[in-house]
């Protein structure tokens, strides 16, 4: 293949990754540590190599994140075999002139594995270096092997996870509906790029319809069953009752949480815009409320367990109805997290809505005083009926 094309195809490769120029991460360096120290080397890293540029995504011993690549020896590592062994630069006719030898680095010894993307292309490399000359064995080599598997495997995935949250994202509700008489508004923060909660709204019937799932466990894998379950949950909704929207959803997703051993929270419910009626089921989900006009709170105490933990078709519906100047917050129980019990989380929700009056704003109020790196995900949803 022309050294020009395969290039550009490389690039392209690198480019669809999303991963050059992107920020240290610590599940990279501690890695690039320990083999650094296992090595006892005093340089060490990740590079992802641009088109005139290395990017160390992950680093040891290297004072900046980013070098010319020109003359380098991780330059001399794309064009490898899988991997280049440099046991004395200096004894190599090409790599005794590079910058890396004759600069401030002085490196003598390096041992380069190749990083691939999915479809084979060379996007970097892992390496280890010092400043005087090493040996290299068999046992070395298919260890540092072992360890560019690795690094390719995770960034591979990290661009399936931007992905997913891509996709995540995209299913999340796009804008509220403009409604007669009610503000809807609410948010999903993941505690990772992506989560196992979901919320959904939409209009049907001249009514609204709102869904809050929240799927055992977080990360990509709860990510898709939650999609699965917004899927179902939207589908069923279309052209049946509340009640039957719950039959229908668990009866189609029993078996495919129990294969994955896993179960789904869920308040589904709607909300007829004439009246303020809203109907709803709760599968052991249990964290609503009701802001009254007045501040008075009502909590909308669920009767059933999780999707997934049993294939029942009992579900009763239960009601209560919004009056002019109250409001409903649904959220999911990582929020939970930032209060010393249920008690406190519920009466500061109720006051915050309160204040704010708006739903977006009560919404937009509450994120910004969430605190970063929760340790699970956190999903609310906020109506508020205007007051008479």
């Amino acid at each position: 293949m022309d050294t020009e094309l395969r290039e550009r195809q490389r690039l392209e490769s690198l480019e669809a990754l999303h991963v050059y120029g992107t920020a240290p991460e610590t599940r990279f360096d501690r890695i690039t540590v320990m083999i650094a120290e296992f090595y006892r080397v005093p340089i060490a890293a990740v590079g992802i190599i641009g088109a005139d540029a290395i990017w160390m995504k992950s680093r040891i011993g290297l004072p900046s994140p980013r070098w010319a690549r020109d003359g380098t020896f991780t330059e001399a590592a794309l064009d490898a075999d899988g991997m280049l062994i440099v046991e004395d630069a200096w004894e190599d006719r090409e790599l005794a002139s590079s910058p890396s030898t004759t600069g401030t680095l002085s490196v003598r010894f390096y041992a380069a594995q190749q990083l691939r993307a999915p479809d084979g292309n060379v996007i970097g490399v892992f390496f280890v270096a010092d400043t005087v000359p090493r040996s290299f064995d068999e046992a070395d080599r298919a260890r540092l092997s072992l360890i560019g598997d690795f690094f390719s495997e995770e960034l591979a995935r990290e661009t399936d996870t931007q992905r997913a949250a891509e996709v995540a994202r995209a299913l999340s509700p796009q804008a509220a509906p403009h409604l007669d008489g009610y503000e809807v508004a609410g948010t999903s923060v993941p505690a990772q790029v992506v989560g196992g909660d979901v919320h959904d709204w939409f209009l049907e019937g001249g009514d609204l319809r709102l869904t809050l799932a929240d799927v055992m466990g977080k990360g990509v894998g709860a990510a898709i069953l939650a999609a699965g379950v917004r899927a179902t949950v939207r589908l069923a909704s279309r052209s049946h009752g509340v009640r039957e929207t719950m039959v229908r959803t668990a009866a189609a997703l029993v078996d495919d949480l129990s294969t994955a051993g896993s179960f789904s929270t869920l308040f589904h419910a709607r909300l007829q815009l004439a009246t303020g009626i809203l109907t709803y089921v709760d599968a052991g989900h249990g964290l609503a409320l009701v802001v009254r006009a007045d501040g008075v709170t009502q909590r909308l105490r669920g009767r059933h367990l999780p999707l997934g933990l049993e294939a029942e078709d009992a579900w009763q519906e239960q009601s209560v109805r919004l009056d002019p100047g109250d409001g409903l917050v649904v959220f999911s129980d990582g929020l939970l997290d930032f209060f010393p019990d249920e008690d406190a989380a519920y009466g500061y929700l109720a006051d915050l809505l309160t204040q704010h009056g708006s739903a977006r704003r009560f919404i937009d109020a509450l994120v910004a005083l969430t605190p970063a790196g929760q340790a699970d995900d956190c999903t609310i949803i906020a109506v508020r009926r205007a007051a008479a």
